[in-house]
Order: structure tokens, then C-alpha cells, then sequence
């Protein structure tokens, strides 16, 4: 007898999800509506352009980057890092891009050597980046990496800009 009732709780259980949904979460979603906000749009448009950084490591020298997001979501960052001792060091990464809300996110999708690009691997996790938006305006932008909580400062640039010279 014990089998049995076993057999028949174990049957109600299970099936209690196909005779109505079961919800994972309470909260209630929108469906209706979805379509990207002018303020998303106008964020995306700020956002493409070129722009500039230049702040401090925390080893002693500091990092430059020239960064061109194009509004088809691809983008191209020039690294320029300056390490204390002196030595210079350029690097061109190539990827895509995105704006969603208040995140900002990246997907490396390679490095540019004699004008060819070089693919990285799609599956490394750490090619795929989040920042949180601090502010966008006035020709300036703070964003905060997620997971290390770095802090960056850009501002918009004419498209002529090119990073200062390498000192000789």
C-alpha cells in the first residue's frame, strides 16, 4: 500500500506544473512595448565616434587609448601603455559593441598586426567585458569595469585626433 501512495503523491507532484504554468519568479514581465527608448537610441549615437583616455597605472606609468566605436556595433581601441621604466608599448584591438540601459559592453574579437586582424578565441571568457555607466555628456564619459571596478574617463574626440607622439 505504501508503494502505491508513494507512486500516486510522487504523480500529482510532477504533474501539477502541466496542468498550469509554474512560474520560476513572481515579478510580471512586459511584452508589450520593447522597442528601444529614444533615450537607448540617442545613448547609442552619443556613444559611436571616436574618443580618448589617459590616466594612471597603478605600477607607476599610465595608459592611453584611442577608441573609434562605429554605430554598426564594431569598434577599434589603440593601446598605448607607457610602463615606469620607460619602455612604450601599441597595441590595436578590434570587436564589437554595445549599449544597453546603463551598460556599456565589449566583445574582443581580435588584435590588428601588419593591418590583418588576428582572431581571439570566442570562447575565453574574459573577452567579454560589462561596465556600468557613471555619466555620458557634455562630450565626456565615465564608465566602471564590472567585475574589477576600474574606473575610466573619455572624452569625445575629432575624427582627425590621433594619440600624441611616441616620444624619441
Amino acid at each position: 500500500m505504501m508503494p502505491r501512495l508513494l507512486i500516486l503523491a510522487a504523480f500529482f507532484l510532477l504533474s501539477g506544473c502541466a496542468a498550469k504554468p509554474c512560474f520560476t519568479d513572481d515579478a510580471v514581465i512586459q511584452v508589450e512595448g520593447q522597442e528601444v527608448s529614444l533615450e537607448q537610441g540617442l545613448r547609442w549615437v552619443v556613444m559611436s565616434g571616436r574618443w580618448y583616455g589617459s590616466q594612471a597605472t597603478d605600477d607607476g606609468g599610465f595608459r592611453e587609448h584611442l577608441v573609434e566605436r562605429y554605430p554598426d556595433g564594431t569598434y577599434q581601441i589603440h593601446f598605448r601603455v607607457h610602463a615606469p621604466d620607460g619602455e612604450i608599448s601599441d597595441s590595436i584591438e578590434v570587436g564589437r559593441w554595445g549599449v544597453s540601459g546603463k551598460i556599456y559592453f565589449t566583445f574582443f574579437a581580435g588584435w590588428m598586426e601588419d593591418g590583418r586582424m588576428v582572431p581571439a578565441d570566442p570562447s575565453d571568457p574574459f573577452h567579454y567585458n560589462a561596465y556600468i555607466i557613471e555619466s555620458l555628456r557634455d562630450g565626456q564619459m565615465t564608465y566602471v569595469s564590472e567585475p574589477h571596478g576600474n574606473r575610466y574617463t573619455i572624452r569625445r574626440v575629432d575624427k582627425q585626433f590621433e594619440m600624441p607622439g611616441r616620444p624619441e
